[in-house]
């Protein structure tokens, strides 16, 4: 779409790339909630699930929603999600430890900020404010999409 060849007439209709590392951050910060407790345990203990639908598909709504009340198009959230799982928020968690999983940080070299000294939800992610919620991993399936 940036390059522009592709310029769909309805892009609040596009569905979001919903990875593993988006499913983690999502659920971190707090934007998708788990309110069943066996699931949560199963997800802190990475433990091996049927199907991760029911997240991914949480996760795939709460994209839509950030998108929509942010004003800004659902696949540069998507980039934005996804590089801040893939590095920042992972084994190593930024707010945490200082530092990111990947070197350099995807993160970093994706979205241009004057510091970057913490995460940039750092004070109103719930992964950063409880452990319950920075202890929560992806669904771990067993898939042929990885």
């Amino acid at each position: 779409m940036e390059s522009g060849p592709l310029q769909p007439k309805d892009p609040e209709n596009i569905i979001p790339i919903m990875d593993y590392h988006m499913q983690r951050v999502l659920m971190r910060i707090g934007c998708v909630e788990i309110l069943d407790e066996e699931l949560k345990r199963k997800l802190i203990n990475k433990e091996p699930m049927k199907s991760d639908e029911e997240i991914r598909n949480a996760s795939v709504e709460a994209l839509k929603l950030i998108s929509k009340l942010s004003g800004h198009p659902i696949l540069m959230m998507n980039d934005f999600f996804w590089t801040l799982g893939r590095s920042c928020c992972k084994e190593k968690i930024l707010c945490v430890d200082r530092e990111c999983n990947k070197k350099p940080c995807t993160f970093n070299l994706a979205v241009k900020l004057d510091s970057y000294d913490e995460c940039v939800f750092e004070g109103v992610c719930k992964g950063n404010l409880n452990e319950n919620y920075r202890n929560l991993w992806q669904p771990i399936v067993n898939t042929h999409y990885y």
